[in-house]
């Protein structure tokens, strides 16, 4: 081997990476940062979907954990309360009534601008009754409901197929500078009849 071969074989681990290593590197390190960031936010909102406290603990520990999670975590003060005496629901009245408070509570989370929040379910003999309301600037449903196109506009309609599927009511009140009121009432024998 002669001598400038020799001197090569021995700078072969130090040559320099090719222009722009770095910067691949770096774009590289984004991408997999944003897929990780992307990937826990689609386990988060499955999750949120349906919960394994909704199976395990039922609708009112659901709830209470679905408005902690989202109002309190945004700042919006909670008042969460039960009425009458609490039981477990059929599995999908359960569902549908988490799903429907599920909207609620991200409409106020998105679109309120409400500084405090009151919900409450109330179980009677034959029906569950649930209020949502907030202190936040209001909205006017009619144009909401009608407008297809607007993301609110189809969440509202979904709750109010939700709850009629179910054999029950919605009523949702609303006016610019005083709030929002959202009255689900379901007959239980008719929503066990139901499914």
């Amino acid at each position: 081997m002669t001598a400038g071969a020799l001197a090569l074989a021995g700078r072969h681990h130090f040559i320099a990476p090719p222009a722009g290593t770095e910067k691949v590197r770096m774009r590289i390190k984004k991408s997999q940062d944003l897929s990780i960031s992307i990937l826990d936010e689609i386990n988060k909102l499955i999750y949120e979907l349906r919960p394994s406290l909704l199976d395990d603990l039922g609708l009112v520990a659901a709830a209470r954990w679905l408005a902690g999670n989202n109002l309190e975590t945004a700042g919006i003060k909670v008042d969460f309360k039960t009425v009458g005496k609490e039981k477990r629901l059929p599995s999908q009245l359960e569902t549908t009534l988490f799903r429907v408070i599920q909207e609620a509570v991200t409409n106020i989370t998105r679109h309120a601008g409400a500084k405090n929040t009151s919900i409450s379910l109330q179980f009677k003999r034959s029906l569950i009754r649930v209020s949502i309301k907030d202190d936040g600037k209001g909205f006017d449903v009619e144009e909401a409901i009608t407008s297809r196109d607007r993301p609110r506009g189809l969440g509202l309609l979904g709750m109010k197929e939700r709850v009629e599927l179910a054999k029950g009511t919605l009523s949702i009140r609303s006016r610019a500078g005083y709030g929002t009121q959202i009255s689900i009432e379901i007959p239980l024998k008719q929503a066990v009849d139901n499914w």
